[in-house]
This record gives structure tokens, C-alpha cells and sequence, in this order.
């Protein structure tokens, strides 16, 4: 069959169709165009009202940086804020209508915030001052057992200075006892040469080392002076607030889906219907 044969571009044109029907079609289903997106975004806003609203707390936490990865790495405190002993605190302390942690940790979503050692915490109830109260519970349960890890590093660090520094001024002490020795023997008419010359030999070995000494624990002072200054702890970086309206359900916006899937599918089911309606097969059979 030629490429120009009449009854294909006859075939060709009939499945074609025009802006002109495009817009007859729509006008003849005006109704059903007009009627469908407005029932569904009714719909949707009646079923909103009777939905039980949603609403959501969030606080953040700073981990620290006092070395205990448990506490410190957002993977680990994150395990230890789901954990059951964790979430079976909170529901006891705040006396929670849950009965199994499980209950309460579909409740509660953490998110690591990148770049930085905090997490924030979500928690989601039907009653905006249990939301607050959950977050703020399970802050406080995590810090409970975060803050005596931080502690005992900060204890350890501390000793260590403390050690060190009383060691840097027993070192300074004998350093100028053998100062003052080495003055002592320079000025001693007493001793023989031979016998100054060993005397001074082994003061000046002492006072070198106890030089050393002093150098390497003045940096050691320095080091954990700073690692003291560095050292921070768990904390509420912001705490949780009552939540004014619902996260869910949001009325408008369902509307507003509703109405455009409604106004989609009527336009859709317009041209399935006027294809039905003019369908060859079915002229053919009536």
C-alpha cells in the first residue's frame, strides 16, 4: 500500500483530533468536570475534620565530645535513646497511657544533624502537652545517663593535671636544689679540684634532666589545660515547646489534592466516556 494511499490519510485524520473538539468534549462534560473535583475536595475536607489531629514536639541535643563513643556518636546515642530501659523511663516517669516501649518509640523520630554533634528529637501525640512532655522526658532520660560518663572523663582529665602539675613542681624544687648545689660547690674551698670537677659533672647531668624534665611537663600541663577548656559535656541545646496546631490532619491541603486529583480524573473519565460513545465496534453492534 503507497504511503499516499487516500484511505490511510483518511484513517489517519479520523483518529486525529482537533483543539476545537478538545474543548466541545470538555463543554459537553462541563458537569461532570465541574461536579467531581468539588465532591471529592467535600469529601476530603469532611473526613479532615473528623480525623484525630496530630501534633508533633522537637528538641535538640548537643552529644559532647568527652571521648565515650556510646554517648558521643550520633549512631550510638541514637540506639541508646530507642532502647527499652530508655523508653520504659520515660513511659513510667511520665506515666504514659503505652504499655510496651515499641508503643512509644513509633511515637519518637530522631534525625542526626549533619556536621555537627546533636540530634533532634520528635515526639508525636494527639495531645500537644504530651508531645512537649515526651520529647523533654526523653532528653532527660538521656541525659541521665550521659552526663555521669562525662563526668568521670572530667574527673580522669583532672586528675591527670593534677598529678602532673604536682610532679612539674617537684621537678622545679629539685631543679633548684641542684642549682643551688652547683652554686655551693663553686664556692666550696674545701674540696679539691678533682673533687669539684665530679661533683659539678653530676650536678650538671641532674639539672639537664631535671631541665628536660620540666620542658616536657610544662607541654603535658599545656595539653591537658586545653583538653580541660575543649571538654563539653551533654546538654539541651534547645529545649521542647508546645505545639500551637496539628501536623496532621491539614484540612486545606487535602482539599487542595483532592480537588486536583478530582479535577484530573474527571477530564480523564470526559474523554474515555466521548471515546466509548463514538466507538466504531459499539455503532457497528447497536
Amino acid at each position: 500500500m503507497s504511503e499516499n494511499d487516500p484511505n490511510q490519510q483518511m484513517d489517519q485524520q479520523s483518529d486525529e483530533i482537533s483543539l476545537t473538539e478538545i474543548i466541545a468534549i470538555i463543554w459537553h462534560y462541563k458537569l461532570l468536570i465541574i461536579i467531581l473535583p468539588i465532591a471529592l475536595a467535600l469529601v476530603a475536607f469532611g473526613v479532615s475534620q473528623f480525623l484525630t489531629p496530630s501534633y508533633s514536639s522537637t528538641a535538640k541535643v548537643y552529644l559532647g565530645n568527652f571521648g565515650n563513643e556510646m554517648y558521643t556518636s550520633a549512631d550510638s546515642a541514637e540506639e541508646v535513646i530507642m532502647s527499652n530501659d530508655l523508653l520504659e523511663d520515660v513511659i513510667e516517669n511520665l506515666e504514659l497511657s503505652h504499655d510496651l516501649p515499641r508503643d512509644l518509640r513509633g511515637s519518637v523520630s530522631i534525625e542526626s544533624l549533619s556536621e555537627s554533634s546533636m540530634l533532634e528529637i520528635t515526639a508525636t501525640h494527639e495531645k500537644p502537652e504530651r508531645a512537649q512532655d515526651i520529647a523533654s522526658g526523653v532528653i532527660a532520660q538521656y541525659l541521665d545517663r550521659a552526663e555521669p560518663a562525662y563526668e568521670d572523663r572530667q574527673a580522669i582529665v583532672e586528675q591527670l593535671y593534677e598529678s602532673t602539675f604536682e610532679n612539674y613542681e617537684q621537678t622545679s624544687a629539685s631543679l633548684a636544689r641542684n642549682k643551688e648545689a652547683l652554686t655551693d660547690i663553686e664556692e666550696n674551698e674545701e674540696l679539691s679540684e678533682t673533687e669539684r670537677d665530679l661533683s659539678r659533672s653530676r650536678l650538671i647531668d641532674y639539672v639537664e634532666m631535671d631541665e628536660t624534665q620540666l620542658n616536657e611537663l610544662d607541654q603535658q600541663l599545656q595539653d591537658q589545660q586545653l583538653e580541660l577548656k575543649d571538654l563539653h559535656g551533654p546538654e539541651v541545646f534547645e529545649q521542647a515547646t508546645m505545639p500551637r496546631s496539628p501536623d496532621s490532619p491539614n484540612p486545606m491541603l487535602n482539599t487542595a489534592i483532592a480537588f486536583v486529583i478530582g479535577a484530573m480524573v474527571s477530564v480523564g473519565l470526559a474523554f474515555v466516556l466521548e471515546f466509548f460513545k463514538n466507538n466504531p465496534i459499539r455503532r457497528k453492534h447497536s
